[in-house]
């Protein structure tokens, strides 16, 4: 069943993109330490094949070169 909009109704406010966590797909409970890649998709696919909530987050490395940090959100602020 699809809602119409009510009319003059004020679009919700989106919540930035970097607060927003992905959800890996398995059905596992394996908890995952964070871990760097040297392009997006090798991190997102360690995330996404993961069942923890993660982020990516881009690293500007001093040589120049961007590295791709996939994080948990069970890991922020364990050390």
């Amino acid at each position: 069943m699809v809602k119409k909009a009510k009319e003059n109704e004020k679009p919700k406010e989106e919540e930035p993109l970097e607060d927003i966590w992905m959800k890996g797909t398995s059905e596992g409970e394996e908890k995952l330490n964070d871990m760097e890649f040297s392009n997006y998709s090798m991190a997102y696919n360690y995330g996404i094949n993961s069942s923890q909530e993660f982020k990516i987050q881009n690293i500007q490395k001093e040589d120049g070169s961007t590295r791709y940090l996939c994080y948990f959100k069970d890991n922020v602020g364990k050390e």
